[in-house]
């Protein structure tokens, strides 16, 4: 983590990008003394643990989308892409660690480095003017391997508002039933919302025979994307989760559907404002009749894009007082009551925010133990 006097030379070191009144500067997330940015960097090399970030340093604080580049790449970020993240307001930061990851000891390395990364941005958000509570996590080919734990975890000192990732997951090894670690182990009915771009292209419905265009042989096959949005559409998340294939044959950077992605996120305002309209005394009712609406109108809500958080924090706070009303005394229990008790099994119809997520960093760390192969941009 940076020092207070490499921090503050850091940020004079920051200079105007092509975007006026943005910055952008490089900075280490971990150690001390200059950066050396020539790469490639490998397994235990110091001078690897740096990021570039390019931030608004006045006005409210800024989301934050953190990048992960493809095996091979760097962290510059091309200015379209870097207007795509501008556009949907959001400060931009690409980390490095291990340049090529070829093994499982590579791949644990950068998951660790990704949470020094994760500290550095809750200890310099003030400087930098970021909002911790509202991170997308993100990641290209190799970017994606390394940042799929975190992009699940919980901490208490940031929230992961969604998932933004281009040619995802691109291999079969980190499938595997057989690990319990595997890639959709870490999928739940808790998980943030997710937005997958694909450079090639599988034929729709995109199934299991997939072969992708225009290159048969290109690894990063849009049917794994597909695999983790079969899984949210099983846990009734079907709305928080997309895929997008074809990009080589379009005209849109890797980053072109963020702003989008980052429209139709949660929206704890608009779900306020509909919660209003279908239950109405909410605030002066009991937690009972409020929990007892939120249940009935759930496609509602739905549609309005509440998230389980808001709709349990609202129901929470209702003041009236009432028979039932002790068993929902807690924010877990009137959760349990809204979107788990039902007349038959327990189900979830709205996204829930990533603090509800129970996992902690790294309780599935090992889950690409059995990933060996370097992967391509």
């Amino acid at each position: 983590m940076l020092s207070a006097l490499v921090l503050l030379t850091a940020l004079a070191s920051a200079r105007a990008s092509n975007f006026p009144g943005w910055n952008q500067t490089f900075a280490r997330y971990n150690g001390t003394g200059p950066l050396d940015r020539t790469g490639p960097f490998l397994l235990n090399d110091p001078n690897r643990q740096f990021l570039w970030i390019q931030y608004k340093p006045d006005g409210p604080k800024r989301g934050v989308y953190v990048h992960a580049h493809g095996n091979g790449g760097g962290v510059s970020v091309t200015q379209p892409d870097q207007q795509s993240v501008i556009d949907a307001g959001y400060a931009l930061i690409s980390w490095e660690s291990i340049t090529a990851i070829k093994d499982s000891e590579d791949t644990l390395q950068c998951q660790a480095d990704h949470e020094l990364v994760m500290k550095w941005i809750v200890a310099n958000a003030d400087a930098y003017n970021l909002d911790t509570s509202n991170i997308i996590m993100g990641g290209r080919s190799r970017g994606s391997v390394i940042s799929w734990p975190l992009a699940y975890s919980k901490d208490e000192s940031y929230t992961i508002r969604g998932i933004y990732m281009y040619n995802a997951l691109p291999s079969e090894d980190i499938f595997n039933v057989s690990n319990p670690d595997n890639v959709l182990s870490y999928v739940t009915s808790e998980s943030p919302p997710l937005f997958f771009v694909y450079g090639p292209e599988c034929p729709k419905p995109i199934t299991e025979s997939c072969v992708p265009s225009p290159n048969a042989a290109d690894i990063h096959n849009p049917k794994f994307g597909q695999r983790v949005v079969n899984k949210y559409t099983e846990l009734g998340l079907s709305k928080w989760a997309t895929l997008k294939d074809g990009l080589d044959k379009k005209t849109l950077n890797i980053f072109g559907y963020f702003p989008s992605f980052v429209d139709n996120l949660p929206n704890a305002l608009e779900c306020t404002a509909e919660f209003e309209s279908v239950c109405p005394d909410y605030k002066t009712g009991t937690k009972m009749e409020c929990g007892q609406c939120a249940r009935s109108e759930k496609k509602a809500l739905f549609d309005a894009r509440c998230d389980v958080s808001t709709v349990t924090s609202l129901c929470s706070s209702a003041t009236g007082t009432g028979a039932g009303d002790a068993q929902l005394n807690t924010e877990d229990a009137m959760r349990s009551f809204i979107f788990e008790e039902t007349d038959d099994k327990p189900q979830r119809t709205l996204p829930p925010t990533s603090d509800a997520v129970s996992a902690s960093h790294f309780s599935k760390i090992a889950i690409f133990v059995a990933f060996v192969g370097a992967l391509m941009l």
